[in-house]
């Protein structure tokens, strides 16, 4: 009994010394079909090395479904939606519902970077509205996030994103300062390549091996490959 009080105490002084510094942040953003838990695991893993991670469930239509909870009680449900469910006239074309859909996504990153300044100021009561979820956790993050270390990552359709979302970046709606693309898009629209902070792109093998022609540029792996040789500060890795 003794010893596990003297660990939990530790594990509390560990949790709450003074010296807390700043945590860098990061903006994650899934891929079509996606949601924020999908990638629990890797996303764990980054905020075990002291970064705080917010994973975004998109409401956009490209995730398989999502609640909004709102604070009355209300709720309203966002399906997965493709172009033949939309009636435009115009008729849109798909590149128009990807273009929507990542200025979509676009907005909903800069609003997760708000909340990252409204954590650290304290000053907004936040609600955290799912259900079930500790009530008490957002409170603890004030002052001590570094807001001048703010990333976003994301993958397939979201590393399309993190692209276009780097094209806004050290502006006062998009203070990022570098990204982190895992296998872009082969159908989420071309790529940005007006990039101005550290990128690093990381592929897997499949997604190296099967190659496709991207939106008549080339091979998609050669296009991507171009982009990021000619960004100020680019890394593109692939896993064999």
């Amino acid at each position: 009994g003794k010893l596990m009080e003297a660990a939990e105490q530790e594990h509390q002084e560990l949790k709450r010394g003074n010296d807390l510094g700043g945590l860098p942040c990061m903006v994650f953003t899934h891929g079509m079909a996606g949601m924020s838990q999908s990638y629990a695991h890797y996303l764990g893993s980054i905020a075990s090395h002291g970064y705080v991670v917010a994973a975004i469930e998109h409401r956009d239509g490209s995730g398989p479904g999502t609640i909004i909870h709102r604070p009355d009680g209300s709720e309203r449900k966002v399906w997965h939606m493709k172009l033949k469910d939309l009636a435009a006239d115009p008729p849109m074309t798909d590149l128009d519902l990807k273009a929507a859909q990542l200025n979509f996504r676009e907005a909903e990153i800069s609003e997760t970077i708000k909340l990252f300044a409204q954590l650290n100021a304290g000053d907004a009561p936040i609600m955290n509205l799912k259900p079930g979820s500790p009530r008490n956790a957002l409170p603890g993050f004030k002052n001590r996030l570094n807001l001048s270390a703010v990333t976003v990552g994301g993958h397939s359709y979201g590393a399309t994103g993190v692209m276009q979302a780097l094209k806004s970046a050290g502006s006062k709606e998009m203070s990022i300062n570098g990204g982190v693309a895992l296998d872009p898009g082969k159908g989420s629209g071309p790529l940005n390549k007006d990039i101005d902070v550290p990128i690093l792109v990381m592929q897997s093998g499949e997604w190296t091996e099967k190659q496709t022609g991207f939106y008549g540029q080339g091979w998609h792996f050669n296009v991507v490959k171009v982009i990021i040789e000619n960004v100020k500060e680019g890394w593109f890795m692939t896993l064999m």
